[in-house]
């Protein structure tokens, strides 16, 4: 599997790759593969670059060039929707190792200094970097490329707006504003919306809102106090701040018809515990909805240390798998009555050629082989079974 992999990105990353887009359509195969797109043919030279997507506080940027021309390189640096801080011409002779970093305040490339642009400054806060590659070889033939780099950001005591707005999400409640629906329509196919309902990880409170419009008798909790001031405004004080790394079923005074979990598992340090939980605290009959990330995916396998999994500094569990994840709710209780995995987890958007690539492995028939097992996204339907007999289970 892992040389198919290995084959499979050498013809994608090769510098003559070809952009892919739905509305354009194959005029050729093979060698001669190329895309028409109005009537013209689409065809652009990608720079083959190895880089660090994962990036530290203090950038450490390494680019690994490859090919075996001579020319010139332009190099620099941006913000996503700004305007280039900083940038350099170099004359190389490719393969070229390019190493950007900050020493004492001061932007480094391969131990010169990289000036900045006139009347700009370093973006320490930003998390995100985009870095533009020109290079001309001695024919005058250009490739580009583009690389995002994602800023590791630390945590703080609580995750607040900063988390939901720049540090990891550039906007949540755009973002996930599709979701609620989406998640009641995919419960609604296995047990009516009504009872208790309670959203684990409510957020900004976008999910409990939707509930409650559906007649569910709706609550949340979220670890983030600024979230939930946020999610207070939208459904009269039904949400509260909860650490469920520390919660036990004392903490909810009732037990629940339908339990919801989106996102929410990777960031506990300890999911068999927090899955124990979620069994007390449902009701027989219950139907409790768990999505996360699939540590076994297609693109864990193929970008390693730099999967999406790992950018979320709060993430305590991104190892967690479809078949652990059955296998612990199985093991604490529950019925399993449906398992689901899809999507390519890559929001490396500013890279054209990575962009590329999650399109293609989405695309039919590659979207195959994510829901055979591989995708990123996992998500589980689980019931807790009619007949299981307890006491503890007896709350109004």
């Amino acid at each position: 599997m892992k040389n198919f992999v290995r084959r499979l990105l050498w013809w994608i990353f090769r510098r003559d790759f070809l952009v892919l887009n739905p509305r354009w359509s194959v005029a050729g195969r093979g060698e001669g593969l190329a895309l028409v797109g109005n009537d013209v043919l689409i065809s652009t030279r990608y720079l083959p670059v190895a880089y660090n997507y994962h990036t530290p506080c203090d950038w450490l940027l390494t680019y690994d060039i490859r090919g075996n021309e001579a020319g010139l390189l332009r190099y620099s640096l941006a913000q996503p929707k700004g305007a280039r801080f900083c940038e350099a011409e170099l004359p190389v002779q490719l393969p070229f190792k390019l190493n950007v970093r900050l020493d004492g305040g001061k932007l480094m490339i391969n131990d010169s200094p990289l000036p900045l642009l006139a009347g700009n400054s370093l973006p320490l806060g930003s998390p995100w970097l985009v870095a533009s590659f020109e290079f001309d070889d001695s024919s005058g033939v250009r490739s580009i490329r583009h690389a995002g780099h994602r800023v590791r950001r630390e945590p703080s005591e609580d995750v607040g707006k900063d988390y939901y707005a720049g540090a990891v999400y550039e906007n949540y409640e755009e973002q996930a504003a599709k979701l609620p629906a989406q998640i009641l329509d995919t419960i609604a196919s296995f047990r009516p919306l009504t009872g208790r309902f309670l959203d684990i990880g409510c957020a900004t409170g976008l999910l409990v809102e939707e509930a409650s419009k559906r007649g569910l008798d709706a609550e949340g909790v979220d670890f983030s106090e600024w979230a939930i001031g946020e999610a207070n405004k939208r459904t009269a004080d039904r949400c509260r701040v909860m650490n469920l790394d520390v919660a036990t079923a004392l903490d909810f005074p009732v037990a629940y018809d339908i339990i919801t979990m989106h996102s929410v598992i990777e960031h506990l340090a300890d999911p068999q515990k927090v899955l124990d939980l979620l069994f007390q605290i449902s009701r027989p009959g219950a139907v409790v909805y768990v999505q996360t990330l699939n540590a076994d995916s297609m693109m864990h396998k193929i970008m390693e240390t730099q999967w999406e999994g790992y950018t979320d500094f709060t993430h305590k569990s991104p190892w967690i798998s479809r078949d652990w994840l059955t296998g612990a709710s199985i093991k604490t209780g529950f019925e399993v009555v449906k398992v689901k995995t899809d999507g390519a987890w890559c929001e490396n958007k500013h890279d054209e050629v990575w962009s590329a690539f999650k399109f293609v492995i989405q695309s039919y028939p590659s979207s195959l082989l994510l829901e055979e097992a591989w995708g990123d996204f996992l998500e589980v339907i689980l019931r807790h079974p009619e007949d299981y007999g307890s006491e503890s289970y007896n709350k109004p």
